[in-house]
């Protein structure tokens, strides 16, 4: 089983994401080295012109994509949607992880040759947007029991993986109007281009990858930290950490080297 993570420029707002660059590759650098801890072999997608960023890093191999591979899903807002190019080219089984997801205990290991895997369920996605339920069973079939967060995902039967992932991809790239006429206008969430994303990586993507699929995990531990001194004590206290929620904290006053020094010197 291969551990895949992946990092592009998305083209919609590339000079923004330019800026952050440096801040994923260090954060890349440091959920990779959690991985390989536990001797799993890890696998980064990136553009080319991004690979001397990670050039230092302990990956076991580097593919690099062409633009035209992954500018279909990112020119449609969907900033997540190149993990799921890279998952849907991967040709061996695999688990998808974000590059801000830190291992601090291999609890992976239970459950990485199961059917399918995400992090966890996410329940609170369907109570805080308003979604036309009837429109999603009609054009996507999809029931709305759950939603799954897509930090972590993949598993073992690769070939309907595959196949499912390129049902969600082809509904992101003929489809995107269809999925925003879903979302209704009075959402509590503001964020339209974030809510496509949440839609079709926490509903419309396991919807498809749970079909024909008998055995689903999910991995409960993760972090959430409200404060900036949380940060630490939960860095040394999870198994699993989960960036998503304090990066701004986490870049912007704690400092991601300061970050990575730290938890360096604690678990390596």
């Amino acid at each position: 089983m291969d551990i895949i993570q992946s990092y592009f420029v998305n083209t919609e707002t590339h000079n923004g994401t330019r800026a952050s660059t440096e801040l994923v590759s260090s954060q890349a650098m440091l959920s990779c080295k959690f991985l390989k801890k536990y001797g799993y072999t890890t696998v980064l997608y990136t553009s080319k012109d991004l690979l001397p960023k990670f050039k230092n890093h302990p990956y076991d191999a580097i593919i690099a994509l062409d633009q035209s591979e992954y500018e279909y899903v990112t020119k449609n807002h969907f900033w997540s949607g190149t993990k799921l190019v890279c998952c849907e080219k991967h040709n061996n089984p695999y688990v998808h992880i974000d590059t801000d997801v830190f291992f601090i205990e291999d609890v992976l290991s239970d459950h990485i040759n199961n059917d399918v895997l995400f992090l966890h369920e996410e329940p609170w996605v369907l109570n805080n947007l308003k979604i036309d339920k009837s429109l999603c069973k009609d054009k996507f079939n999809i029931q709305l029991c759950n939603s799954y967060n897509g930090c972590v995902f993949g598993g073992s039967k690769h070939q309907i993986l595959k196949n499912n992932l390129r049902i969600t991809l082809d509904c992101i790239q003929n489809k995107s109007s269809d999925i925003n006429d879903i979302i209704k206008e009075d959402i509590k969430i503001p964020y339209n281009d974030w809510v496509f994303s949440v839609f079709v990586e926490q509903m419309l993507l396991p919807s498809n990858l749970l079909k024909d699929i008998n055995k689903i995990s999910t991995i409960i531990d993760t972090s959430e930290c409200k404060t900036t001194a949380d940060v630490f004590t939960v860095l040394r206290k999870n198994r699993i950490i989960h960036l998503w929620f304090t990066k701004s904290v986490l870049h912007g006053v704690i400092g991601i080297n300061n970050l990575i020094d730290y938890m360096t010197k604690y678990y390596f």
